[in-house]
């Protein structure tokens, strides 16, 4: 009942919000202020902001980012510590491995940004990378190979560090400064909000699987007698809570290994299309204002105006056209 009561309280919380939202919005645009003063406040999330598509792109790929990177840490680590019996401590430092890689995909997007001018460039570099380490990643550990995992964890990493700052670069100057604030919260919401999203699917998908595969194994005979009993009795999670994995038996920590690795596998197949998909959407940002070159071509044109100027008024005061374009160099224009 609690559960129900909060999936209908959070949907109706959402639309009262944005309705509510909409309302100030609406009076803003009006002529005549409103005489209830609680109507003429400013609207917290002016939702003409969706209207932007850059602005939609930019919030779908801080989700994915969000949901990659919270995926990375949860996911990996039960993949370390049930599959591969690493500890809990060292399956931690091991996820250490995504750093360098958000750090080196960093430095490089600032590199891009520098000469290219755009920060959508690397933004869609990191978009391709990303689904494809999702897929390394996951072939990876179905070799159960955690070499291989850590050289693709840093890939990922690099992935998200192309994106993650690149995004904010874009957002900021895609738009007028007085959107920039609500923006960049919006982007930090969206990122969090990605990451709850993308925990709850491949958890709903880890369950599903590895429950189905040692109904399979039950099924097919692999698993008989105390073992094939003890999960007819409870699922693999209460089971390895309740005894922990090395106090079962050979065959069944066998079967739940298994049943993990191939759960978390398809925990991160089911990342791939959302991934994939902010890579068709990313790939259609516009380009943004370069402010610098823009104050550059400016000035020169300023110059040049004032330039020609000059001549003009010596060639007024009746000297040759030569003769007025020396004098205007001569005086420093």
């Amino acid at each position: 009942t609690k559960v129900i009561v909060c999936w209908i309280l959070g949907p109706l919380s959402i639309i009262a919000c944005l309705l509510w939202e909409y309302v100030l919005e609406s009076q803003l645009r009006r002529t005549t202020p409103s005489h209830y003063r609680v109507l003429n406040c400013e609207p917290m999330l002016p939702l003409e902001i969706f209207r932007s598509y850059d602005v939609c792109a930019v919030l779908y790929g801080s989700f994915v980012s969000g949901m990659v990177i919270l995926v990375m840490f949860y996911f990996l680590s039960i993949f370390m510590i049930i599959v591969a019996g690493y500890s809990p401590a060292h399956a931690g430092v091991q996820l250490v491995y995504f750093a360098p890689g958000m750090g080196a995909g960093s430095l490089i997007s600032i590199r891009m940004i520098s000469k290219l001018r755009q920060p959508k460039y690397p933004i869609i570099l990191g978009s391709v990378i990303l689904p494809i380490s999702l897929g390394l990643i996951e072939w990876a550990m179905g070799n159960n190979n955690q070499t291989q995992v850590n050289g693709f964890l840093v890939f990922a990493g690099s992935g998200v560090g192309l994106t993650a700052g690149s995004l904010a670069i874009h957002a900021r100057f895609s738009l007028p400064s007085n959107r920039v604030a609500v923006v960049n919260a919006m982007t930090l919401f969206f990122h969090s909000l990605g990451g709850t999203v993308g925990l709850a699917q491949c958890s709903t998908v880890l369950n599903s699987k590895v429950e189905e595969y040692l109904k399979d194994q039950v099924a097919s005979g692999a698993l008989t007698g105390p073992d094939a009993g003890a999960l007819g009795s409870t699922n693999a999670n209460q089971l390895v809570d309740s005894q922990g994995l090395s106090n079962l038996s050979p065959g069944l920590q066998t079967a739940i290994r298994d049943a993990y690795q191939y759960g978390i596998q398809w925990s991160f197949i089911s990342l791939v299309p959302w991934a994939g998909l902010s890579f068709f959407v990313l790939l259609f940002l516009s380009r943004i204002t370069d402010q610098d070159r823009r104050r550059e071509e400016e000035e020169a044109r300023f110059a040049r105006e004032a330039y020609q100027r000059e001549v003009m008024r010596y060639h007024g005061e009746g000297l040759p056209v030569q003769e007025s374009v020396e004098k205007a160099r001569a005086g420093g224009v």
